[in-house]
């Protein structure tokens, strides 16, 4: 069984603040990188903001790659919580 929690409410958080600049923070950038093509297949409809698009892959967790699935690991915060710079 895939640890689908830790994942989304740090991506919650890091899509939350993605829209608050123009430059969208780097692990915004990373995670849409590694999850280039989950999105194009199964999230291509959702408009983009307000954790959306989080929650269209958490819909399809079941077919995420595991390259999308380890930009959404790498993406969680630290141990200490805090958001890398």
């Amino acid at each position: 069984m895939k640890q689908v929690m830790p994942w989304t409410m740090a991506l919650c958080l890091v899509l939350a603040f993605g829209g608050c600049a123009p430059a969208r923070h780097p692990l915004v950038e990373s995670v849409a990188k590694g999850c280039e093509q989950e999105i194009t297949t199964y999230c291509k409809e959702v408009t983009p903001g307000e954790g959306r698009v989080l929650a269209c892959l958490y819909a399809h967790e079941d077919k995420l790659s595991g390259q999308c699935e380890y930009a959404l690991y790498d993406a969680q915060p630290s141990s200490s919580g805090r958001l890398p710079p």
